[in-house]
């Protein structure tokens, strides 16, 4: 068991140090540890040896005298495999430390911040998804770790979006707050990260993700005036449509939804082998529909019926009909049809019947 004397909850803008009993853990952190007791006369913080002198640890990290020879990223990633809540309390206890001592260290702000976010990659599997939690609850750390880092991380937007899919949505919408702070309106900053969001809520399989990027955060970079940002507004807005709309037609969760929701409307076309799902449009269908109902009302006169079947192919999510003289043939059963201009022979499975 870890001696301690408390726990560090950073609750204030200034970064004070608070004991909170009821949320620590016990650690071997000391309360009077300097910053300038751990720099080199080349002006470089040791980290690792902050930590070794601080807390029981149930790793070992290199001794540290003239020369750091550690990175902090290191450090943290090691302690993460051993003790991810330990790595937390690690973490906040070196931004309370270090943090804003660049004029002793000019690299301290972006080692302590972003380059240990975008580090997090070689961490163990579910150290993000912790990291996410403990940001929820420790809303100083949060902001020292993006708010108040040289720059906004490259892999924020991650962050963000896994937050999103995990159902935490304030603390995704917060961390993505604190990088538009942390970006001080830059434009570059600012288009990257709104890019990068984007780009990982595509994920092709729902969207939930997109749609709280678009009704949630894109409003808040509406704000910015810069034409540099305002002017890529239009093109986020049509690639968000543009990939709802790709997702709407290729992902049987939504095959009656958004833009598919005509498909609850249309008459059943069962009995004519006429599927909706293998439409993009109403109008698509309908026409199909009249046009396989004057088909079977002429061969009706002519006291001809014809059996059709709806097939889906293993290259589509859509039913293809095929006509058969086989009586047997019910939904379910796995057939072999003629498929193309060459007739290829191709398995599928039967997902309507109708005359």
């Amino acid at each position: 068991m870890r001696l301690f004397e408390g726990k560090f909850n950073f609750d204030g803008e200034k970064g004070g140090r608070h004991h909170n009993s009821d949320a620590c853990r016990s650690c071997g952190a000391g309360s009077g540890a300097k910053a300038e007791d751990y720099l080199t006369e080349s002006g470089e913080f040791l980290y690792s040896q902050a930590i070794k002198d601080n807390f029981d640890l149930p790793v070992t990290l290199p001794d540290e005298k003239d020369k750091r020879e550690f990175e902090f990223r290191d450090a943290l990633r090691k302690i993460a495999r051993k003790d991810i809540p330990l790595c937390f309390e690690v973490w906040s206890w070196c931004l309370d430390v270090f943090l804003g001592h660049d004029d002793q260290d000019v690299f301290s702000r972006a080692v302590l911040t972003n380059n240990a976010i975008d580090s997090l990659y070689d961490f163990p599997e579910n150290f993000k998804p912790e990291l996410l939690r403990y940001m929820g609850c420790h809303p100083d750390f949060r902001k020292k770790v993006i708010r108040y880092a040289a720059e906004p991380a490259s892999s924020l937007a991650q962050l963000v979006v896994q937050a999103i899919t995990l159902g935490m949505t304030d603390t995704a919408r917060l961390i993505f707050s604190d990088g538009l702070i942390c970006a001080a309106g830059s434009w570059k900053y600012i288009n990257r990260l709104m890019d990068n969001v984007v780009l990982f809520s595509e994920n092709h399989r729902e969207l939930e993700t997109i749609d709280f990027v678009e009704k949630q955060l894109l409003p808040l970079v509406k704000k910015y005036t810069d034409p540099m940002i305002a002017e890529e507004i239009e093109p986020w807005e049509k690639q968000i449509k543009d990939y709802k709309l790709e997702v709407e037609k290729t992902c049987d969760k939504y095959a009656y939804e958004g833009s598919n929701a005509w498909r609850r409307e249309v008459p059943d076309g069962k009995e004519f082998g006429i599927d909706p799902r293998s439409y993009d449009s109403r109008e698509e269908y309908m026409s199909a529909l009249d046009k396989e109902e004057r088909r079977w009302r002429y061969r009706f006169d002519c006291d001809t019926v014809y059996r059709y079947c709806g097939v889906v192919l293993p290259f589509s999510s859509h039913a293809y009909s095929f006509r058969t003289d086989d009586d047997s043939i019910k939904i379910g059963d796995v057939v072999v049809v003629p498929v193309g201009y060459d007739d290829e022979e191709m398995k599928g499975r039967v997902v309507s019947v109708g005359q």
